[in-house]
């Protein structure tokens, strides 16, 4: 049997009545950190840095502190924040290809479980404060992550695409191991805020179903519906980007 948009959305208020919904940081999310638009059909990636799109939480590093992209403080132990460089970094925080669920109960704990934080990831793409072009600023970041020689501190792999034969191959490939799909970074880019044309996201969509979009404790995200096996809904979160 197929939801109803109206029994869709309900379920989807309901959802996300577990977090606390706040339309003033999803307002400030939109213009403090990079968000990406949809890439065009055709696309050409020879001006792009290209990378794998998480599914992970966005997490911001202004060198003390460890943010949501609402602001919020990410209630990580001390232990990893102290293994962070003092370098602004901007990234997800990252358990693996489909964990997103378990990564969000995770970071949305108030009291950290220390075994379950080392299983996570800190996978940064930006260096919000330097100046240059983007692809200078992912060479400077892969130094900044060698210095900090911790395992769990990764620098995202950023690649270049001959056409856009090799795209579709790539966004094949990944997707088919469990990815969400690519994002399509300008080269040339300086550092920029807000949803724009430098930073372009490609993702092979298997389910078509409305999502609800809306502000909570891990910052801006969507909650998809999932048709299981059987006519079967599941309701999956997960993070813009």
């Amino acid at each position: 049997m197929k939801t109803s948009r109206r029994s869709f959305h309900l379920q989807a208020l309901a959802f996300l009545a577990s977090f606390s919904l706040d339309p003033p940081a999803l307002a400030r999310a939109s213009s403090d950190v990079l968000l990406a638009r949809n890439a065009p059909a055709g696309i050409d990636p020879t001006d792009y840095l290209v990378s794998e799109k998480l599914d992970g939480v966005r997490a911001l590093w202004n060198g003390s502190a460890l943010r949501f992209r609402s602001g919020r403080p990410v209630p990580a132990p001390a232990w990893f924040l102290a293994r962070l460089p003092p370098t602004a970094l901007d990234g997800e925080l990252w358990l693996g290809r489909g964990r997103f669920d378990a990564l969000s109960a995770t970071v949305r704990r108030e009291q950290a479980v220390d075994a379950e934080w080392r299983q996570v990831q800190y996978r940064v793409f930006e260096l919000p404060h330097a100046d240059g072009t983007f692809e200078a600023r992912a060479e400077r970041l892969k130094a900044v992550v060698q210095t900090a020689a911790w395992t769990q501190l990764e620098a995202v792999e950023q690649f270049r695409l001959a056409n856009h034969a090799a795209l579709q191959a790539k966004l094949k490939a990944i997707t088919a191991a469990g990815g969400e799909g690519l994002v399509l970074h300008l080269a040339s880019a300086p550092v920029t805020a807000g949803r724009s044309d430098v930073l372009l996201k490609r993702m092979r969509s298997i389910n078509p179903a409305p999502c609800f979009k809306g502000s909570d404790v891990i910052g801006v995200g969507s909650v998809c519906a999932v048709v299981q096996p059987g006519g079967s809904t599941r309701f999956q979160g997960s993070r813009a980007s």
